[in-house]
């Protein structure tokens, strides 16, 4: 079991991408955080436009991720 500090609140969903490698966490301290499953480094952070995220999903055939809160999704 890896695991993965830097939230400052709960997370609230994690999205595991395809290649296994790499993992999107969202939480309530409204960061998005892009992981490396094998290190358990962060490799990207971004803020939200809100102060906590709901939930993460990732596109399965692009690069992108959304999130978003009860009542809007931040791409």
């Amino acid at each position: 079991m890896r695991v993965f500090t830097g939230h400052t609140g709960g997370v609230q969903d994690v999205a595991l991408h395809k290649d296994g490698e790499h993992m999107v966490s969202a939480g309530r301290d409204g960061m998005l955080r892009l992981w490396s499953t094998k290190t358990g480094a962060c490799i990207l952070e971004r803020r939200s436009p809100w102060p906590a995220l709901r939930g993460v999903r990732l596109h399965p055939t692009a690069s992108g991720s959304s999130t978003g809160d009860m009542t809007s999704a931040w791409s």
